[in-house]
């Protein structure tokens, strides 16, 4: 009965979320708007898992990628520097933060030191893990289109766009 009320909500998550896919599909994103990150190929989103301690860095919550939205994937996008203020557009090539929507006070982050499998065959930054911490200084994140090509930097993103998290301090992009 438990693993059908589970599945259940997993279904009714799933309505409500393509519901909302629909609803905001080509509409503006504004700083201080909770959104969700989905991954372009699998379909999962990126979550916190708040009862879940990260592998490098175990003062940091784990984030991962979920088969569900839900309030673990809900993100709140936050202007990384004060030029913006809350309501504002976000636009390509802005600085941005993200906070959990779920856990106050979490940032979407980037663990210091590679993870213990960083081995010297690829390049250095694929090797950091991707977690959530609770600290006042913010990690700064920018919003690349997905494709090299970008005629207007100045660009207001938009619901349903097909972007990159760059991550401003590696210049690297959360991949999985």
């Amino acid at each position: 009965a438990i693993i059908d009320r589970y599945r259940q909500e997993a279904r009714s998550e799933d309505v409500k979320n393509a519901y909302e896919v629909e609803r905001s599909a080509g509409q503006v994103v504004h700083y201080g708007q909770t959104i969700q990150l989905e991954h372009l190929k699998s379909g999962k989103m990126l979550a916190i898992r708040s009862k879940e301690v990260a592998d490098v860095e175990s003062h940091c919550q784990k984030v991962c990628v979920s088969e569900h939205g839900g309030p673990d994937a809900w993100w709140v996008t936050e202007p990384r520097y004060r030029l913006m203020g809350a309501g504002e557009p976000v636009r390509y090539g802005d600085s941005i933060s993200m906070s959990s929507g779920k856990v106050l006070g979490f940032m979407l982050h980037v663990a210091r030191e590679p993870t213990q499998d960083a081995a010297l065959t690829r390049e250095p930054y694929e090797y950091y893990e991707c977690n959530a911490y609770n600290v006042d200084v913010k990690t700064t994140w920018k919003l690349k289109c997905y494709t090299p090509y970008e005629p207007k930097l100045k660009q207001l993103i938009k619901g349903g766009d097909i972007v990159q998290l760059l991550h401003v301090e590696l210049n690297a992009v959360i991949a999985n």
